[in-house]
């Protein structure tokens, strides 16, 4: 996610500071649509660097959210299966206030009658 509608990470009642006046509507968390956005997303901005000797030869932001399945025909009618989410238990999120759930195991029987 490079870029968020400004609202995500002003306050609501920004149009209203006034500063000379004591008024400042931005130090108050509870005037965010999502309180501490900002904050998340400036600590949490993966970017990679791919360098050869002194030359940057590559970059790129985001993340790698790996999955994997693994699954055996034990027989014509039954199936078992074993599903890793977020392999790494990355810390992400694919819209404003969204985290991603971490690593998760699921084990599947599939039965056919």
């Amino acid at each position: 996610m490079e870029n968020v509608d400004r609202r995500f990470e002003q306050s609501i009642l920004h149009e209203y500071n006034d500063i000379p006046n004591g008024v400042n509507w931005d130090e108050i968390p509870s005037t965010y649509i999502i309180p501490g956005l900002k904050e998340y997303r400036a600590s949490h901005k993966n970017t990679t660097y791919v360098t050869i000797g002194d030359y940057e030869i590559a970059k790129w932001s985001g993340d790698w959210i790996h999955d994997a399945r693994i699954s055996y025909q034990v027989s014509k009618a039954v199936k078992a299966s074993v599903i890793v989410n977020n392999i790494l238990n990355a810390e992400y999120s694919l819209r404003p206030g969204d985290v991603r759930p971490p690593r998760m195991f699921l084990f599947q029987l599939m039965i056919r009658f």
